[in-house]
């Protein structure tokens, strides 16, 4: 799955200080969006010179009074390696439009995130370059497509599976997850290069490693250098996935107690039909990592969102909490998409309940003071094509355009445990008489605040209303459009 670089943006920056004194920063790490800036400041008594540096410029500058600037944030895979949560995927340039002019999915190059909480994420830097991969590897490949990393058991070194566009699929080592990612070499099969992309991998408790792909196997890699694919432990798995929706793409394999989980990405319907939607995560399970394998049901789908081709991603555990992470795109930008995490749950036989996407992500639900952009909406009222509600600007988030009475947008999830009090919208008009409602849990549930809308002469004004909650839980949240036209930036309970 490709990640896009351009909505969440993970930073950690620090100070050297000549001479030592009793400060600290303000922050230890923020999330920003590509554009957006912010001060870095001091806590206790400064020093008397002081430096600012980023680690990596390309990501975001800070000039020398601590401002600092977010330049650049793409498919993706989550790993946990000693404690802390690793993400591995492609990167997206901004509507697919690379350096060369071409538009296509990902970018030439990886970069790996890391985080300790899953809230704020750091950029570890640059961790391949397709530029490095000699010629008979990358086969003319122009893009880095989605990867996937190991550790092996007995070196302690990490090892990336990737591919190219051109359906090459080779293996790099690194000394560290963060990489650098050297040495490549293509994955075989009888001697054979592999016309496959997406490579999953996992390492299971015994040690030996297991490799799955489209279209569809899992089998065992040679543990002389893991280049090499053991023919005698090939499975097709394709007679078990249904056959009114294809399989597509993007494989994975996890394991959760005994049971083992192969992961893929189905097409909504049959691609003779329909053509290629590869928008549903599905999974089958396992007593053993060759099967044989059941077919069990959907993870996550992302079929009615604006724009989206595809959706591409995993789960893993973290801290006692297991995690779903897939894509979905920005809407009005079909190759620009963005990472998500959501929390994901599992019955008592070990199968899993289908996650509806969230806007609150891994944090649960929105809390009285968040500030919701109106562009996290997950349900559209014209569906796939509510990218027509969507206004864009290359740096700042989206807004949305109400142009219709009776339009509406869902946010899932917030916070009303703590009986929030009023309702505040960052609106913009042209014209008097506009009126929106909140409503719960469904676009025609109960209203939970009406708020006009004034002729704010196309400019962004906050507006403030009463809100009447008779909830106690998390809640679903429905803006819907009662009189029209307006557009809105973010709302905000308190």
């Amino acid at each position: 799955m490709k990640i896009a670089p351009w909505i969440f943006l993970a930073l950690a920056l620090s100070c050297q200080q000549q001479p030592a004194g009793p400060w600290k920063l303000d922050r230890a790490a923020t999330m920003l969006d590509e554009g957006q800036s912010f001060q870095l400041n001091l806590k206790g008594i400064p020093p008397r010179k002081l430096e600012w540096f980023s680690g990596d410029e390309a990501v975001a500058q800070v000039n020398k009074r601590g401002e600092v600037l977010a330049l650049s944030a793409g498919d993706v895979w989550i790993h946990v390696f000693d404690g802390r949560m690793y993400i591995f995927g492609s990167r997206d340039n901004y509507d697919g439009y690379g350096p060369d002019g071409r538009r296509e999915w990902c970018s030439d190059n990886y970069h790996v995130l890391w985080s300790d909480d899953l809230l704020h994420w750091t950029d570890a830097g640059e961790a391949l370059n397709l530029r490095d991969i000699p010629e008979e590897v990358k086969g003319g490949g122009i893009r880095l497509w989605a990867p996937d990393v190991f550790q092996d058991p007995q070196t302690g070194k990490f090892h990336m599976v990737t591919c190219t566009n051109n359906d090459k699929v080779f293996i790099l080592d690194a000394d560290s997850p963060e990489g650098p990612f050297t040495n490549a070499r293509t994955v075989t099969l009888n001697g054979e290069e592999l016309g496959h992309i997406d490579p999953g991998i996992l390492v299971d408790d015994d040690g030996k490693v297991y490799l799955a792909l489209p279209k569809f196997i899992v089998a065992q890699l040679d543990p002389a250098d893991y280049s090499r694919i053991l023919p005698e432990t090939v499975r097709d798995l394709t007679p078990v996935m249904p056959k009114d929706n294809d399989p597509f793409e993007g494989p994975s394999l996890r394991k959760r107690g005994d049971t083992y989980y192969y992961i893929y990405i189905q097409n909504t319907g049959r691609i003779v039909d329909t053509g290629w939607i590869p928008t549903r995560m599905a999974y089958l399970t396992a007593k053993e990592p060759l099967g044989p394998y059941t077919y069990q049901g959907l993870i996550v789908t992302n079929h009615e969102y604006p724009n989206t081709g595809n959706v591409h991603g995993s789960f893993e555990c973290w801290d006692g909490q297991w995690v779903v992470q897939y894509h979905r795109s920005v809407p009005g930008l079909a190759l620009t998409r963005v990472a998500c995490l959501d929390p994901l749950e599992f019955n008592e036989d070990g199968t899993i309940r289908e996650v509806k996407m969230s806007s609150s992500g891994i944090r649960g639900a929105f809390r009285p003071g968040d500030k919701i952009q109106a562009s996290a909406a997950v349900e559209y009222s014209l569906g796939r094509a509510g990218a027509e509600m969507v206004e864009l600007k290359r740096k700042e988030y989206p807004v949305i355009f109400f142009q219709a009475d009776g339009q509406w947008t869902g946010y899932r999830y917030v916070d009303c445990s703590q009986a929030p009090a009023t309702l505040t919208v960052c609106v913009k008009s042209g014209q008097p008489g506009g009126q929106l409602e909140l409503r719960k849990g469904a676009p025609d549930g109960p209203v939970m605040a009406t708020m006009e809308i004034p002729d704010t002469g196309w400019k962004w004004k906050e507006q403030t209303v009463p809100l009447q909650v008779d909830a106690s839980g998390k809640e679903a949240v429905y803006l819907v459009a009662k009189t029209a036209p307006f557009r809105v930036k973010y709302f905000r309970f308190e």
